[in-house]
């Protein structure tokens, strides 16, 4: 009894939880979705329009729905703004009713009906017709009268439906002033009032470039692919600002100064198909310049920043002023010639080292800052002459900057030499072993003018709040050209500045360098006595008969100044098969003080320290003080450097704490 009751309590639960779900949740679902649609003006699907009809104080704009979107069909055919169309359809599907006012009304005037400002109609894909009429606002609150065109009936519904639905021709119409996409675009041309030029996309990019532009006429050139994006995109999202003549007559279009235009923009994609944006005079009022889609009727009006943006000033604004064009990865070896001394840098391994004058550690900074200035060398403009014209002083140059490049597994070297004639025959500062295979850039640097700054003479006006400089600045450029190409380029002094250097700026300032926690002894000759230091563990003891712990901030302090230390400059020079020069003049004879660091067995560092540099030797080289620089020997180099005299100073004072036994 107990279990039969049990399971038809179950079954009974089971029921009513059924009951609940489809009547409550489901049930309550299905019934504020029928709530929703009886509040609604005009039910339909927004996807099933063929077709609407607007007709407002501007006018009447019948629109239809086509294979590529929607279409204008009156007043004018034209191409309809899809994204402007779609909104007001989903407004009107949206759109609620708050209650109605009157069921049967007589007199439409009082709602502002009579006749009403707006009236849609809407023509659905079953052939079925909606309509509705927009009337005025309620003295209170926020709302407006519409009516169903089929009924009497006069509704509420928030006057924000009035404001979406109250569109003008221009509103609706497509605004877009050429319709492509960036990745379609294969040419472009451009005719100017003083040029004429045509770009080409590359089929291949070079050097992992994103876009490959270059400039086919008049010359060839390589382009700025920044120039050309940025005025694809100002094209692609450019909009007319208004439309001044739907159907003009000859006589509007000479006036606009569309008849011979005085600029024009074409794009060329895949399979010769071409658009073109003609560019007129200034416009009045709108503000802007008027335009028209070449093959298409209607004026428009764009505005000048768009126009800039696609018709430079001057053809040499659309080059590209990078002038190098190589991987940084590829540079294999780099030659300096100036003022009859020739420097050769080469890439060994990992390492930068000087070939040429003599072998030698590069400085690894300063090997990266003459990498790093070539290949961001820029052109501030270019010279209209060929290398050869003797104004330019590039047969003779005064500086010459050569790049060895690999091109095992690379692209070719790339700089503009479209119209290059036959490899020069001093490409490079240096012979190269007959039938060895070379990529060299040689850039010849010749001689020195001056070029108006208009960039920075705008912005300074700018600063000071006029329109105008009132003094146009200059700069001091350089005529610049690579071996083989006809092109001259005006190049910043400032920017060539990194490349006039000496030995002493090229080679490794280094001279000291050991894993300092693996020391495992110390030898200090002061004043010919010799101090023996061992560590044992982590600290530093004196051995010997006086052995005893050295504080360990005095050894601490000599490390650092041991560890990495740099010269300041190379005193004197030799080479290693000669016999030294005197090393009196030094005071590196018998040093006073020497310094020996072991690793186990090996020697880590070892340095001699002479006398002070004389404050006439530091003349013109640095505001350093004569006594803050002395000689030093350091290992077996056939040098003698200067150093800074902290060294010196830590091992005195370590070797007066050793003989004081303090």
């Amino acid at each position: 009894m107990k279990l039969r009751n049990t399971i038809l309590m179950a079954i009974v639960l089971v029921v009513l939880a059924g009951f609940a779900y489809f009547y409550e949740i489901r049930g309550r679902e299905a019934r504020e979705e029928t709530e929703r649609i009886e509040g609604l003006l005009l039910a339909f699907d927004a996807d099933s329009v063929e077709g609407l009809t607007l007709e407002t104080g501007e006018g009447l704009v019948e629109i239809a729905r086509g294979e590529q979107g929607w279409r204008i069909a009156r007043p004018y055919a034209l191409e309809a703004d899809d994204a402007a169309v779609d909104s007001l359809v989903r407004q009107l599907a949206s759109a609620q009713q708050e209650r109605m006012v009157v069921e049967d009304a007589e007199d439409l005037a009082p709602f502002g009906l009579d006749p009403p400002p707006v009236r849609v109609a809407l023509l659905l894909a079953d052939g079925e017709t909606l309509s509705l009429q927009v009337g005025g606002g309620t003295p209170v609150g926020y709302n407006v009268y519409v009516m169903r065109s089929d009924e009497r009936a006069v509704y509420l519904t928030p006057a924000a439906l009035k404001d979406n639905l109250d569109k003008s021709l221009f509103d609706l119409r497509d605004k877009q002033v050429l319709a492509f996409e960036d990745s379609e675009v294969e040419g472009i041309d451009i005719v100017a009032g003083t040029y004429e030029v045509s770009l080409r996309r590359e089929a291949e990019s070079t050097e992992g470039a994103a876009d490959d532009w270059r400039i086919t006429a008049p010359s060839a050139a390589r382009a700025d692919a920044d120039a050309v994006s940025n005025a694809l995109r100002r094209l692609r999202t450019g909009r007319a600002t208004a439309f001044v003549a739907e159907q003009p007559s000859e006589e509007e279009i000479e006036a606009f100064g569309l008849a011979g235009p005085l600029s024009s923009f074409t794009l060329w994609t895949a399979g010769d198909a071409a658009q073109t944006i003609d560019i007129g005079v200034e416009s009045g009022e709108p503000s802007g310049v008027f335009a028209r889609r070449r093959g298409s009727d209607p004026v428009f009006i764009v505005p000048e920043s768009l126009v800039d943006a696609l018709i430079p000033d001057d053809i040499s604004d659309l080059r590209n002023r990078s002038l190098v064009h190589v991987e940084r990865n590829r540079i294999t070896a780099f030659e300096l010639d100036q003022d009859e001394q020739s420097y050769r840098l080469e890439r060994r391994g990992d390492e930068w080292r000087i070939a040429d004058p003599r072998d030698l550690e590069a400085d690894a900074s300063g090997v990266s800052n003459l990498l790093t200035s070539f290949l961001n060398l820029r052109a501030e403009g270019f010279a209209e002459g060929t290398p050869d014209d003797p104004e330019y002083g590039l047969q003779a140059p005064e500086l010459m900057v050569a790049a060895h490049l690999s091109s095992q597994g690379a692209e070719e070297a790339d700089t503009e030499t479209d119209e290059a004639g036959p490899e020069a025959p001093e490409q490079s500062p240096r012979a190269v072993p007959e039938g060895q295979r070379r990529e060299v850039l040689l850039l010849r640097v010749g001689a020195a003018t001056e070029i108006d700054d208009d960039t920075a003479a705008s912005v300074a006006a700018q600063e000071e709040g006029t329109e105008e400089p009132e003094e146009t600045e200059t700069i001091a450029v350089r005529y610049v050209a690579f071996a083989g190409d006809p092109t001259v380029y005006l190049v910043r002094e400032t920017a060539l500045a990194p490349f006039r250097v000496n030995l002493f700026d090229l080679r490794a300032k280094t001279l000291v360098n050991f894993p300092q926690e693996e020391l495992t002894r110390l030898e200090v000759v002061s004043e010919g006595t010799l101090y023996d230091l061992e560590k044992r563990g982590e600290t530093w003891i004196r051995a010997g008969q006086q052995e005893g712990q050295i504080e360990p901030t005095r050894v601490s302090d000599l490390m650092w100044n041991l560890n990495y230390l740099r010269m300041e400059d190379v005193a004197a020079e030799w080479d290693s098969a000669a016999p030294p020069p005197d090393l009196a003049a030094f005071g590196l004879v018998n040093p006073d003080i020497r310094i020996t660091a072991y690793i186990n067995d090996q020697v880590a560092a070892d340095v001699q320290i002479g006398r002070s540099v004389p404050a006439e030797a530091l003349e013109n080289r640095s505001e350093t003080a004569a006594a803050e620089q002395v000689y030093a020997l350091v290992g077996d180099r056939p040098a003698v450097f200067q150093i800074g005299r902290r060294l010196s100073d830590a091992l005195q004072s370590l070797a007066i704490a050793l003989a004081t036994g303090s």
